[in-house]
C-alpha cells in the first residue's frame, strides 16, 4: 500500500516539518512494508509572497509584515530546513493548486497530518487540505486534524462540513476541533495525540544535532509572533533565574542582552530544547517537545500568539495550566512538574493513538 501525507512540511516551520518526519516514523513502524510518502506541496502564494495576489488576500499591512519576515528569516533558512527534510520519503513530484489533483491516482490512502490545515479563516485556508479532487472517502483520512478557530467560517461552513463528510476517518488533538466536528455532522471523532508524541525523546534523540559552542547553563527561548510583552517577560525571568539566554530567532520589537540564533537546523533546534535549564515560548510544538524532554519550561499566549488555543488546550490535558504564561508581569512560579504522572499519561495516550492511526489506515 503506498500512503501519502499532505500538510505544511514543506514550509520553514519546525512544527510542520517534526510532525510529518514522526508521522512517517509512526506509520512505518506500524506497517513496515508499506510505502509512505510525504507529498511535496506548495501554494503559489507562499513559493511567491511578493505576488499581487497575495496583497489582495492579506490586504497592504499584513502583506508587508508578511513579506518582511519572509525576506529576513523565511527565506535565510531554507537550507537548514532543507538538510532535515532529507530525512522525509518524500514524492518525486511537486504540486501547486493546479496539479494537485494528480495525487488521487498516486496513492492508496491520504492522510491530512495534523496542524492548522483546516483552518477555516483567510489567513489558514487552503482547499487542497479538504482534498474535494478525491471521491473515494476511504482515500481520505485525517489524523490528529485541528481547526484553530472558535467556530467554523461562516462562508465557508457549507463546503467545510461537505468535505467533512466525505472523509473516510477523522481524528483531532483536541477536544475543541472534536466537538466542532461532531456538532456539524453524524461523525464520531476520536482525539489522539499530536504526531510529534508519537516518537519517544530516545526517537527524537536520533535527529538531534549539537551546536558548536560552550554555552553553559541557559534559557532556551523560540519566539514565533511579534509580541514585545514575550520579549519583556524573557528578560524579566531571565534576570530572577541568572541564566544566558539563547534566542531562536531573536527578540522581535524590543531588543535584549541573548545570543541570537536566527538561522539554527531543527536538530540543533530540539538540542536546545533538551539541554535548557529552562524553555520559554509561544508555539505548541516547543510546549509538546518541552513536555517529551521532561523540560522546566514556560508557554506564553499574548494578543499576537496564533497558536494561543491550542496551546492552552494542551496543557489543560496534562494539567499543566500552571506553564502558561499571559502577561510578562506574572509572578515566576517555578515549581517541580510531576513527570512521573505525565510521563505514564503520554505513554497511555501514545499507544491509543497508534490503535487508531492503524485502525483509520486499515479501512
Amino acid at each position: 500500500m503506498k500512503i501519502g501525507i499532505l500538510n505544511f512540511w514543506t514550509s520553514n516551520n519546525f512544527g510542520a516539518v517534526l510532525l510529518t518526519y514522526s508521522l512517517e516514523k509512526a506509520i512505518y513502524k506500524i506497517f513496515p512494508n508499506f510505502e509512505v510518502e510525504g507529498i511535496k506541496y506548495t501554494k503559489e502564494a507562499h513559493r511567491f509572497p511578493w505576488s499581487f495576489s497575495v496583497l489582495r488576500k492579506l490586504g497592504p499591512v499584513y502583506y508587508i509584515k508578511n513579506l518582511g519576515k519572509r525576506l529576513l528569516h523565511y527565506f535565510p533558512a531554507q537550507k537548514k530546513f532543507d538538510e532535515f527534510r532529507k530525512y522525509i520519503n518524500a514524492s518525486n513530484a511537486s504540486y501547486n493548486e493546479r496539479t494537485i489533483k494528480e495525487i488521487s491516482t498516486i496513492y492508496d490512502k491520504i492522510i491530512i497530518g495534523s496542524d492548522v490545515c483546516w483552518g477555516t479563516s483567510n489567513m489558514y485556508f487552503d482547499e487542497t487540505y479538504w482534498l474535494p479532487f478525491i471521491a473515494d472517502k476511504n482515500k481520505k483520512l485525517a489524523y490528529a486534524a485541528c481547526i484553530p478557530e472558535v467556530a467554523i467560517n461562516s462562508k465557508r461552513r457549507d463546503f467545510v462540513i461537505k468535505m467533512l463528510n466525505d472523509f473516510g476517518c477523522i481524528t483531532t488533538r483536541n477536544k475543541h476541533t472534536k466537538d466542532l466536528i461532531e456538532n456539524c455532522t453524524t461523525m464520531k471523532v476520536n482525539c489522539v495525540l499530536d504526531p510529534v508524541f508519537l516518537l519517544t525523546k530516545e526517537g527524537w534523540s536520533d535527529v538531534i544535532e549539537e551546536p558548536r559552542g560552550n554555552y553553559g547553563k541557559f534559557i532556551f527561548v523560540y519566539q514565533a509572533a511579534d509580541d514585545m510583552e514575550f520579549v519583556k517577560y524573557v528578560k524579566h525571568f531571565a534576570k530572577i533565574k541568572s541564566l544566558n539566554i539563547i534566542y531562536n530567532p531573536f527578540p522581535l520589537w524590543k531588543q535584549i542582552k541573548c545570543i541570537r540564533k536566527p538561522y539554527i537546523s531543527i536538530g540543533n533546534w530540539l538540542w536546545y530544547i533538551k539541554n535548557a535549564e529552562y524553555v520559554i515560548g509561544d508555539s505548541f510544538h516547543a510546549t509538546v517537545l518541552s513536555i517529551i524532554f521532561n523540560k522546566q519550561f514556560y508557554s506564553y499566549i499574548g494578543k499576537a500568539t496564533n497558536s494561543g488555543s491550542r496551546i492552552a488546550s494542551l496543557l489543560d490535558q496534562f494539567s499543566l495550566q500552571n506553564r502558561l504564561i499571559s502577561d510578562w508581569r506574572m509572578k515566576v512560579v517555578d515549581e517541580p512538574i510531576d513527570w512521573e504522572r505525565i510521563n505514564k499519561q503520554v505513554e497511555v495516550e501514545r499507544k491509543a493513538s497508534f490503535v487508531h492511526l492503524k485502525a483509520m489506515i486499515e479501512l
